[in-house]
C-alpha cells in the first residue's frame, strides 16, 4: 500500500515530464522511422547515387536552418516556462522572435538564391536545392520552442504525426522513377508550410498568445542572447552536419548514402536520450536542482548501454533490411557511430542540463566552439595525410563528442555544479 502511494507520489510529482517524454519520444520516432520506412524503397527506385544527392541537398540547407533558429530553440522553452503566467510578456517574446526569424529567413532565402545561381556546383542541381531550401519556412512557423515552454507537447506531437504520415503516402504514390526525385524536397517543403500554419494557429487561437508590435529594443535583446547560443549551435552542427557535405565532397553520392543510413539508425536510437533532455529542461530550469539532473543522468546511461549493445548485435541484419545487401562497410559506421551515444549522454547532463539552466550560457558556448575547433583541426589532419575514408570521419564525430564531453566535466568541476 506504501509502495503504491509512494509511486502514486512520484508520477504526480513528475507528470509533466512524464507526459511531455511520452509525446516527444513519440514525435521522434515518427520523426526518425518515416524515413527508413521509405528509404528501402528510394534506394531501389533512386539508387544510392541520386539518393546521396538529395540527403547532401539536405545537409547544405540544414546549416541554414541554424541560421534561421538563431538558437531560439534552446533559449525559447527557457524564457517560456517562465513567461508562461504572463500573457503580455510572453506575447511580445512570442512576436519578438517570429519577427527575427522572418527577418533572417528573408535574407538567407536571398543569399543562397544567389550562390546556387552563380556556382555550377549547386546550379546543375538548381531545382533540388531551391525546394529543398523551403524546408526552412517550417523553422520560421513551427515554435516547438514554444510548445516545450509551456509543457504541451501533444500539439507538436499530433501535428507532425499527421505531416510524416501524408510524406510517407506520398512517397509511395508520386515517387516511381528516378526522374522524380525531384518531388521528394517538394513532399517536405509542403509539408513543413502545413505543419507550421497549423501550429502558428494554435499558438495565437488557441494558446490566447497575441502577435503584437515589439520595440525594437526588446528585439535587439532578444536576438542578443540567442546569438551566444547560435553559436553553440553551429559549432555542433558543425560536426554533426558537415559529416555528409566532407562525405559527399572526398568519397561520393554513395558513400553519402550509406553514412545517411548509420546516421538515421543511431538517431533512432538517441531519440529518448533528446527527448529525456527535452522532457526535463523546463523543470530543470525551474528547481535548479543537482541531484535530479545526477539520478537523470544514471538512468539515462544504463538505458544507452543496453541500447548500444543491440544496435552491436543486430547491426548486419538493419543493414541488410535497408540496402537489401550485406554490406561490411556499412555495419562498421554503424558501430563506430554508435559509440557517439555515451559521450553525448554525458555530455548533454552536463551542458544542455546543467551549464544552461544554472545561468552559464558563455561556458557552455566556449564548450560547443571548441568542439567545432577540435573537429575541424581533425578533419584537417586526415586530409593533410590523405587518411580521410568514410571510417575516419565517423571516429572523428566520435571523437569531437568525446572531447565536449571532457570539457563540459571540467566546467562542471570549476563551478561546482557537479553535486
Amino acid at each position: 500500500m506504501i509502495g503504491k502511494i509512494r509511486n502514486s507520489s512520484i508520477y504526480l510529482n513528475n507528470r509533466k515530464i512524464i507526459e511531455n517524454f511520452s509525446f516527444l519520444s513519440l514525435i521522434q520516432v515518427v520523426s526518425l522511422v518515416s524515413p527508413l520506412i521509405t528509404y528501402p524503397y528510394l534506394i531501389k527506385v533512386l539508387g544510392l547515387e541520386l539518393y546521396g544527392t538529395i540527403i547532401f541537398a539536405q545537409a547544405v540547407v540544414s546549416y541554414l536552418s541554424l541560421l534561421v533558429n538563431f538558437g531560439y530553440n534552446t533559449t525559447g522553452p527557457k524564457e517560456v516556462s517562465i513567461l508562461k503566467d504572463n500573457i503580455g510578456e510572453l506575447s511580445e517574446f512570442v512576436s519578438s522572435v517570429f519577427i527575427v526569424k522572418i527577418i533572417l529567413w528573408t535574407i538567407t532565402f536571398v543569399s543562397f538564391m544567389l550562390i546556387i545561381s552563380f556556382f555550377d556546383y549547386f546550379n546543375q542541381y538548381f531545382l533540388l536545392y531551391f525546394f529543398t531550401f523551403f524546408i526552412t519556412i517550417g523553422d520560421v512557423l513551427f515554435p516547438i520552442w514554444f510548445f516545450q515552454g509551456v509543457e504541451k507537447m501533444k500539439y507538436i506531437t499530433y501535428i507532425n504525426i499527421f505531416v510524416k504520415l501524408i510524406f510517407i503516402i506520398s512517397v509511395f504514390i508520386f515517387i516511381k522513377g528516378k526522374d522524380d526525385y525531384i518531388l521528394i524536397p517538394v513532399i517536405n517543403a509542403v509539408g513543413a508550410i502545413v505543419s507550421g500554419i497549423i501550429s502558428v494557429y494554435i499558438v495565437f487561437r488557441k494558446e490566447g498568445v497575441l502577435f503584437i508590435k515589439v520595440k525594437y529594443a526588446n528585439i535587439k535583446k532578444s536576438f542578443h542572447e540567442s546569438s551566444i547560443l547560435f553559436v553553440s549551435s553551429l559549432s555542433i552542427s558543425l560536426y554533426f552536419s558537415l559529416n555528409k557535405l566532407i562525405v559527399g565532397t572526398f568519397l561520393g553520392m554513395k558513400d553519402v548514402a550509406i553514412y545517411d543510413l548509420a546516421e538515421k539508425v543511431v538517431s533512432i536510437i538517441k531519440t529518448p536520450i533528446v527527448m529525456l533532455s527535452q522532457a526535463v529542461f523546463p523543470k530543470i530550469s525551474r528547481e535548479k536542482s543537482i541531484a535530479f539532473i545526477n539520478k537523470s543522468m544514471g538512468f539515462t546511461l544504463v538505458g544507452v548501454f543496453i541500447l548500444y549493445s543491440l544496435l552491436f548485435l543486430f547491426s548486419d541484419q538493419i543493414v541488410y533490411f535497408f540496402l537489401h545487401t550485406h554490406s561490411d562497410l556499412a555495419v562498421k559506421v554503424i558501430r563506430i557511430y554508435g559509440l557517439s551515444m555515451f559521450f553525448l549522454t554525458i555530455g548533454m547532463f552536463l551542458g544542455g542540463l546543467r551549464l544552461i539552466p544554472f545561468g552559464y550560457n558563455k561556458q557552455y558556448m566556449l564548450v560547443m566552439m571548441a568542439n567545432g575547433i577540435v573537429y575541424l583541426i581533425m578533419i584537417a589532419f586526415l586530409w593533410i595525410f590523405k587518411l580521410i575514408n568514410i571510417y575516419s570521419i565517423a571516429f572523428a564525430y566520435v571523437m569531437t563528442e568525446a572531447f565536449g564531453f571532457a570539457m563540459a566535466f571540467y566546467f562542471n568541476y570549476k563551478l561546482r555544479l557537479l553535486r
